[in-house]
């Protein structure tokens, strides 16, 4: 009798034992081993009425984190190319200058800002006046003329004295030339010692051509 009691006591302490077990094991998650468990419980292992005493029922683990799929950018940095600013600043006007101004000469010629129009009378010349300081109020005007679409000016003046200080003026833009002075008289070109015997052999011969002939005697 009292190995009888001993030995249902013992069965009921092996019962709560194997639940604290099991309560364990399912907190922990480890729902394959609470499944062996209650397999081996199954196979007759365990006391009898265990499982009406436990009421134990499988569980089954819920995955708690949901993976979330990161999105990896895939863009292809695209060059930009910033087309270059027009240059929109206004040429300066070119300043008239006086190339060639001979004594004697009525032609003066220069170069000044290019002007397509014709006769466009954007030239002219002035002297300097007696006090030779050009551009104050005792200038004298010797000249108009036009300037052609590549810039370049020819101008009737006043005949022009050597040493005399003239400057252009384009009209067009407005802009003073510097002063030129006016060269020497051109030189009569001397002949060389060539040219000087060729004239003298010619001369010589015309000299010879035109010596008079002596009369011929009749018998």
């Amino acid at each position: 009798m009292r190995n009888a009691r001993f030995a249902m006591m013992e069965s009921r302490w092996l019962s709560v034992g194997l639940l604290l077990l099991a309560g364990i094991i399912g907190l922990a998650g480890n729902v394959q081993a609470q499944t062996l468990l209650f397999d081996k419980f199954e196979q007759g292992s365990a006391p009898a009425g265990w499982r009406e005493v436990l009421n134990v029922t499988a569980v089954t683990a819920t995955p708690t984190e949901t993976p979330t799929a990161t999105a990896t950018s895939t863009e292809t940095p695209t060059a930009t190319t910033t087309p270059p600013t027009a240059n929109t600043e206004t040429p300066t006007p070119g300043i008239p200058v006086i190339t060639t101004a001979q004594g004697g000469s009525t032609i003066v010629s220069g170069v000044s800002d290019p002007n397509a129009t014709p006769g466009n009378n954007c030239i002219t010349i002035f002297s300097c006046g007696v006090d030779t300081i050009c551009g104050n109020g005792d200038d004298v005007l010797l000249g108009t003329g036009s300037v052609d679409a590549s810039g370049r000016f020819v101008v009737t003046v006043s005949q022009l004295q050597p040493g005399e200080r003239i400057y252009p003026r384009d009209t067009c833009t407005n802009r003073m030339g510097g002063a030129f002075t006016v060269g020497s008289v051109a030189p009569v070109p001397l002949l060389g010692p060539l040219a000087v015997l060729l004239l003298t052999a010619s001369l010589g011969l015309l000299g010879l051509w035109r010596k008079p002939r002596p009369a011929s005697s009749c018998r």
